[in-house]
């Protein structure tokens, strides 16, 4: 739980996301547009409601998690990378100790 500078109003339970047009602060989601905001990292969810105008900062207690920020995309992305390592480690060692028996050295 941490003290968070969001602008405008936001309601309790509310996601915030990392403001891109104004660093240092935070956007409630309902300030955004999702469908052209993909690219915003989730911070948290706000813990108090605040109703104030539009434009106006406001610092709101939140519960605030790196791990929130990760998307589906990022973890499947990530992955695949392990799996793509995992496949030219065994690869790489396969053919390591082929070429050792081939060659008539100690069993592995």
């Amino acid at each position: 739980m941490v003290g968070v500078k969001v602008i405008g109003p936001v309601q309790n339970g509310e996601r915030i996301y990392v403001s891109l047009d104004h660093p240092g602060l935070a956007d409630p989601e309902s300030r955004l547009n999702m469908t052209e905001d993909r690219k915003r990292a989730l911070l948290g969810q706000c813990m108090e409601s605040v109703n104030c105008e539009t434009h106006k900062v406001n610092n709101v207690q939140c519960f605030v998690s790196v791990l929130l920020g990760i998307s589906s995309n990022h973890t499947a992305q990530a992955m695949k990378d392990l799996r793509e390592d995992v496949k030219i480690d065994v690869k790489n060692e396969f053919e390591r100790r082929k070429k050792r028996c081939i060659s008539g050295g100690s069993s592995p």
